[in-house]
C-alpha cells in the first residue's frame, strides 16, 4: 500500500550542543553568513579570531548532518507536533510533502498527490 502523507512537514532538526563560549554576539553581524559560506576553512586566520562561535555552530552542525545516511534516519515533527521516525516508512513507497498547517491553504500540490495516489494506488 502506498503511504501518502500529504501533512507532514519535512523539516530536518539537528541538534546542537551548547557550548558556552559560543553563542555570545559576533563582533561583525555578517559572521553567520562568512561561516555558511565556508571562509572558516577558507580564512582561518580570521574567523577563528573574529567569528568564532559562528564557525563552532558550522563545525556542529557539519559534524551532526554527517551522521545522516539516509531518508530513513530522519524524523519530523507532523501538523500535530508529533514526531514521525521515517524508518517507520522504510519498504513502503513513501510521498513526503510541506505543506501549510492547518490554515486550508495548501495550493493545487495536495490535490495534486491525492490524484496520483487515486490513479496508482491499485498498482501497488
Amino acid at each position: 500500500k502506498m503511504m501518502l502523507s500529504s501533512r507532514l512537514s519535512f523539516h530536518i532538526y539537528v541538534l546542537l550542543a551548547t557550548l558556552p563560549f559560543c553563542f555570545a554576539q559576533e563582533p561583525h553581524a555578517e559572521c553567520d553568513f562568512w561561516a555558511q559560506s565556508g571562509e572558516c576553512e577558507k580564512n582561518p586566520g580570521f574567523m577563528l579570531e573574529s567569528c568564532a562561535a559562528a564557525c563552532a555552530k558550522i563545525t556542529i552542525d557539519d559534524e551532526s548532518i554527517s551522521q545522516i545516511n539516509s531518508f530513513f534516519d530522519l524524523e519530523a515533527k507532523d501538523i500535530n507536533g508529533d514526531f514521525v521516525d521515517f524508518a517507520s516508512f522504510r519498504g513502503q513507497v513513501t510521498v513526503v510533502t510541506n505543506v501549510a498547517s492547518y490554515c486550508g491553504e495548501c495550493g493545487p500540490d495536495i490535490f495534486r498527490f491525492d490524484l496520483l495516489y487515486s490513479n496508482y494506488v491499485n498498482l501497488l
